[in-house]
């Protein structure tokens, strides 16, 4: 292959920020075809009157077969009062180091991690992790950073703490922290912080993750807190009565709370308490009038609202700090308190609210902005990033996840005019759930005693991303995220990697093997985002994917129960180009094609009773087995297993891609590209016409069916309903 890579233009927009006079930093992914490019040096970016922009790219996934780039990583500086929003990103040309005005700089030690932003610096000790040891507010300019300046010292403070049901705290300050950077600039820098908390005597309890995200030029940094009960399987709940960090904002003169929009001052102490009405009844939906917060001043309720902004603000007199939570309403019972020691954010109340039972496995995953500035500066919001979304034509094109055509380009108009039908529709419902949902999606409560997680909400994601990638719509990738959010905290058991929970009617509450559900959600989100938290959960559950179909596999695990994990272990591949996964796909391959076998006129294989279902997941295993290794047996299986299940399905008259069956769809485009014999897509247009009869956004996921349907020219020839 040529390193150099192809030449090309990828046009990006960029999201509007929230403040017309704030310059922040953009992120986002851009997918690429196999083949394109090879080194995240060959690239450049232009803004819209064509001047070079500073970027920072990271390579999130390499194809397998020949190591191109399939998803790249890309973080620059926006400035805010620019009207221009589109930026061109060139591939396949040599870079060039555009010069930054602003650069943060990391230093790794023996002690721990520096981060300098270029006007804020702060220091996290491998001697106990308290978040931030230091920091300072570079306020005057001058690019040093004095004693003087110094806005938070954790000495003296616990940093992260649980509490657990008998009253003994467990804190991360006599914790000894796995420090990791795992992006070093010039735009954007993340430290992972990962480890346990622990009592005095270093016994250990509640593991957590940490990732500090600091930006270029800037003073706001963005937290991400996972705490996860890593208690060993069969282990009783472990009931919890608070979750808490730190933050050493000290000797704070004035405060304010934002709720309903208005800003409430509130004095140097105060504690804000967002929960709903608690009616003891398990499966009680809750509403917006359930939800309840009240702010006490000396031990006085100050102000009683239905739900906090989220965002808080304090002020010494010589420095301010800004706190934004993301989703607050959403991941009620939540608390923030502030008294002399500073701000305490509250993940799970220490008061007003009952004990937390956390399951074997389960995690919590927090998002909150802290921002600072200097005397009589004005600080209130944190804008944060904005979104970079790639031009939904060229994502689709590149085949990285899939292959299709935008809904301008589809000629199947009926069909995408019912999709955005059902997907307005069900975005519109989703926008008032997930505010009030408890946990991310609109948990119900669980124990009458306790609280903790109750539903699933997985079962869609697949299609709300796929919608994202043909539209570019934010809004659909905000619904796909929230609910991998849900599934990477309470579907996945964290210890083991097994999926905990799929939907309430399959798993039953209980730990099943793996992932009921499409395997590649996960791996799809992370190209589209490069979340580190969910390629790190997505690591777990591959692993216990390869026990379950390659390492442990048993004869008797066949169909969907084969089929599910096989689809992860194979889509892996593409992702990590880790060996254990390569292997095992080898493997799954080599099997495959041994369990075909014609007995007394009956055929059987691996796919089981067969079927779109159990044969579609193994079907969708095998294709990108061949596509990562090109693996003969992986081929063979392939194609013979795709005729069986056509065969089949037809005789039975279940000839559709509705529902979960549309996981057909790209198996049969692949067939045809192997092939060239345009009768699968002939069977498959057929059957995606016979499910188009219903409001089913599942057929979001026929979109490559669609896309070769006009290559060949074959037009639509019946009307949905």
């Amino acid at each position: 292959a040529d390193l150099a890579g192809a030449k090309g233009d990828v046009r990006l927009t960029v999201q509007r920020l929230n403040s017309a006079s704030t310059r922040c930093v953009a992120t986002g992914t851009v997918l690429f075809p196999r083949g394109t490019l090879f080194r995240k040096d060959r690239v450049r970016l232009f803004d819209a009157t064509g001047t070079p922009v500073p970027v920072q790219t990271q390579v999130l996934a390499r194809y397998a077969a020949n190591g191109a780039i399939r998803s790249l990583y890309v973080a620059f500086p926006v400035d805010g009062d620019a009207r221009a929003v589109d930026f061109t990103l060139r591939h396949g040309v040599a870079s060039a180091r555009e010069a930054a005005r602003k650069r943060v700089a990391v230093q790794a030690t023996a002690d721990g991690v520096v981060v300098n932003t270029g006007v804020l610096k702060f220091a996290l000790s491998r001697k106990g992790f308290r978040l931030f040891d230091k920091a300072w507010l570079d306020a005057n300019g001058d690019g040093t950073y004095a004693d003087s300046e110094c806005v938070l010292e954790a000495e003296g403070t616990d940093g992260l703490a649980v509490i657990d049901d008998g009253g003994t705290r467990w804190e991360s300050q006599h914790d000894t922290p796995t420090l990791v950077v795992e992006r070093a600039g010039p735009v954007e820098a993340v430290i992972r912080a990962q480890g346990w908390h622990r009592d005095a005597a270093g016994q250990a309890k509640m593991g957590y993750i940490v990732r500090v995200f600091a930006y270029a030029g800037s003073a706001e940094v963005k937290i991400e807190h996972t705490f996860e009960n890593l208690t060993r399987s069969g282990a009783p709940e472990t009931g919890l009565r608070g979750i808490a960090l730190a933050l050493p904002f000290r000797h704070i003169a004035q405060s304010h709370v934002q709720a309903g929009g208005r800003r409430l001052p509130m004095g140097p102490e105060f504690y804000a308490l967002q929960t709903a009405i608690d009616n003891d009844l398990r499966g009680t939906v809750v509403t917006p009038d359930d939800l309840r917060a009240t702010v006490t001043r000396a031990g006085k309720t100050a102000t009683e609202v239905r739900k906090l902004d989220g965002q808080f603000s304090f002020d010494t007199g010589r420095a301010a700090m800004a706190l934004r939570i993301e989703d607050l309403g959403a991941n009620y019972p939540l608390a923030v308190r502030a008294d002399d020691d500073g701000v305490t954010v509250e993940l799970w109340p220490t008061r007003g609210v009952k004990a937390l039972l956390l399951t074997h496995g389960m995690a919590k995953t927090h998002r909150f902005w802290l921002g600072f500035a200097g005397k009589h500066e004005a600080l209130t919001t944190l804008p944060g990033t904005a979104r970079t979304v790639t031009d939904p034509a060229h994502m689709l094109a590149s085949g990285a996840i899939t292959w299709g055509v935008t809904p301008e380009q589809s000629t199947f108009k009926d069909v995408d005019a019912m999709l955005k039908r059902s997907f307005d529709l069900q975005a519109a419902v989703m926008d008032v759930v997930f505010p009030i949902g408890k946990f991310n999606v609109g948990d119900l409560p669980h124990h009458h005693t306790a609280q903790g997680w109750g539903n699933s909400e997985t079962a869609r994601s697949r299609n709300w991303l796929t919608q994202y990638l043909r539209t570019g719509d934010l809004r659909a990738l905000a619904v796909a995220e929230r609910t991998i959010r849900h599934t990477v905290d309470v579907d996945v058991d964290h210890v083991h990697g097994n999926q905990y929970t799929h939907n309430m009617h399959h798993a039953l509450g209980g730990t099943s093997h793996v992932c009921h559900d499409y395997p590649e959600i996960m791996s799809t989100h992370y190209l589209l985002t490069g979340d580190l938290l969910v390629l790190d959960i997505n690591r777990r559950n591959a692993a216990s994917c390869r026990g379950w179909a390659v390492d442990r596999w048993k004869e008797w695990r066949q169909g969907r129960a084969h089929g599910w994990p096989a689809w992860h272990v194979a889509e892996m591949c593409d992702v990590t180009c880790e060996k254990a996964n390569l292997d095992g796909a080898l493997t799954i391959a080599r099997r495959f094609r041994e369990s075909i076998k014609v007995t007394d006129g009956k055929r059987t294989s691996l796919s089981g009773k067969g079927g779109l279902l159990y044969g579609g997941t193994n079907l969708n295993a095998l294709m990108r087995i061949h596509r990562s290794t090109g693996d003969s047996d992986a081929r063979s299986s392939f194609l013979e297993e795709m005729d069986h299940t056509i065969e089949q399905a037809r005789a039975e008259g279940g000839w559709q891609f509705g529902n979960r069956f549309s996981v057909m769809a790209d198996p049969m485009v692949y067939a045809w590209r192997i092939t060239g014999d345009r009768t699968y897509i002939e069977r498959g247009i057929e059957a995606l016409e016979t499910a188009a009869r219903s409001t089913d956004r599942y057929l979001v996921n026929c979109l490559p069916l669609i896309a070769a349907a006009a290559e060949l020219g074959i037009k639509p020839s019946t009307q949905p309903d």
